[in-house]
């Protein structure tokens, strides 16, 4: 969960302007856009404009963003007439672009204990828990600097910072590799990277199952459908790819979440080079099959749906706090008043901006309520919020899996502890922590924990996550019969 500078209560909800792009088709790990004062806004025809100005004119849904590059860096962030609306923008880095990556940032001795020693000291001095959860930093520190000399590459040393950050045991807290980092400086370097345009879940046998194929994506034109299994990947079973993640070091989350990271990992290469596959298909015969990669660009802004289950249901779904969704979700609950019932969908939504859960949960609940509360080093923040008579009156279900993590589960276990919405579904990620980034000198970037979160009738979300009020298992005969039975079980429900 990340903390918006914007505003929430004019506190310390104003740290930092910080936007994460989960990238499930081409990351595992997050991707950080960072601005500052200094950027330059342009409107679509290259005149330079103010942030507020650009902001105003994005949001009318007209236009699109994309960056201006210059040796290889962006030197303005662009409007793009035509390509708006409420679906994310997409930004095709240019194949002549080589930027950010591991391989290309410079590595040298300096760099090297420069960055184990910022890591270390930005958390000895800022994470929120000065006990650091019971681990002693100092032992942590002097167990792991004589390691560098083991680091012989960057790779080597982000894999050993996140070894050490690991010892805390808590999730949003991380060495985001440079090709992770999204910045005016600097694009990722993602111009060849693909993958083939599945959603994958791990199935309580420990079974991997494709729950949703991207149209017109390599895996849609390979025949790939819902309730396929996936036993190998390039040769290694998921038992295999499993393992090898593990071998990593560094905070795991549950292993059906880390298993479905791994494998999205290892479906993500160069798009010129094909991958092997090995399915089980909706006949149960075992396929064998080449795919190649496809690269999707990088999406900006959240993927917003909206529309009517039936006469007097709503729905409502989509995958991150961020951007425009206070006004995309208030407008569609505005068409959805006379409704009896809504559904929000937050299966895979994997989190944001921390103040828009706020803004959602207002329109959610015409009351004046709190979500939680997060508590700092030093001092204490509410998730205050205040619905009005345009906030919806009728019952409220929310749809929740392994993959809805952070602010999704700071909305939806804010809102089952003020009995304003029924959850249904499967636990939630239980990674539930407000953080921030610092850039590194390896020029990665430091994720951590800033504070922790409990709900208002005192549930703390991390580690344990939202537990449904309603269970639902993910079953692959429902797959591959085209049944949704989170939604069916919400739709039952709101019959009563």
């Amino acid at each position: 969960m990340k903390v918006n500078k914007t505003n929430q209560t004019k506190s310390y909800f104003s740290v930092i302007f910080i936007l994460l792009i989960f990238l499930s088709v081409l990351s595992v790990s997050a991707q950080v856009f960072q601005s500052s004062s200094d950027t330059v806004f342009k409107d679509e025809n290259g005149k330079v404009i103010s942030q507020a100005e650009f902001m105003q004119k994005q949001k009318s849904g007209e236009y699109g963003i994309e960056p201006e590059i210059v040796n290889g860096k962006i030197a303005a962030m662009k409007l793009k007439k035509g390509s708006g609306g409420n679906q994310p923008q997409v930004i095709n880095v240019p194949r002549g672009a080589k930027i950010a990556s591991v391989e290309n940032t410079p590595f040298t001795e300096a760099v090297k204990k420069e960055t184990f020693e910022k890591v270390w000291q930005t958390i000895n001095e800022k994470y929120w828990d000065a006990t650091f959860n019971g681990v002693d930093w100092n032992a942590v520190k002097t167990k792991y600097e004589p390691q560098l000399n083991d680091a012989k590459t960057n790779q080597d040393l982000i894999i050993l910072l996140n070894k050490m950050l690991g010892e805390i045991k808590v999730s949003h807290l991380a060495v985001i590799p440079p090709d992770r980092v999204f910045s005016e400086q600097a694009l990722p370097d993602n111009s060849k990277q693909g993958s083939i345009g599945i959603t994958t879940r791990l199935l309580e046998n420990s079974e991997l199952v494709v729950i949703s194929v991207r149209e017109d994506s390599p895996a849609a034109r390979a025949g790939i459908k819902n309730g396929f299994l996936i036993k190998k990947i390039d040769g290694q079973t998921i038992a295999e790819i499993l393992a090898e993640q593990k071998k990593k070091g560094g905070f795991r989350l549950r292993d059906e979440i880390t298993a479905v990271r791994a494998v999205t990992a290892k479906l993500l290469g160069n798009i010129d080079k094909k991958v092997s596959v090995t399915f089980i298909d909706e006949k149960d015969v075992e396929k064998n099959l080449e795919i190649e990669r496809q690269n999707f660009g990088i999406a900006l802004g959240a993927n917003f749906e909206s529309k009517q289950l039936s006469e007097n249901v709503g729905y409502i779904k989509f995958n991150i706090f961020v951007g425009d969704l206070q006004q995309q979700f208030a407008d569609a609950v505005a068409k959805m008043q006379n409704d009896k019932s809504l559904i929000v969908d937050l299966r895979g939504n994997r989190g944001g901006i921390a103040s828009l859960t706020t803004a959602v949960a207002a329109c959610l609940d015409k009351g004046k309520n709190s979500l939680g509360v997060s508590q700092f080093r030093t001092k204490k923040e509410q998730y205050d919020y205040e619905g009005n008579d345009k906030s919806f009156k009728g019952k409220v279900f929310i749809l929740i899996d392994e993959f809805s993590g952070s602010a999704a589960e700071v909305l939806a276990g804010g809102l089952q502890a003020n009995k304003r919405a029924v959850i249904i579904g499967q636990t939630s990620a239980g990674a539930v922590l407000p953080s921030t980034t610092e850039s590194l000198p390896n020029g990665g970037a430091l994720q951590y924990a800033i504070a922790d979160f409990k709900t208002s009738d005192g549930k703390i979300l991390e580690g344990t996550g939202v537990i449904p009020d309603v269970k639902v298992k993910l079953t692959r005969k429902d797959l591959l019969a085209g049944k949704d039975l989170f939604v069916e079980t919400a739709l039952n429900l709101a019959k009563r």
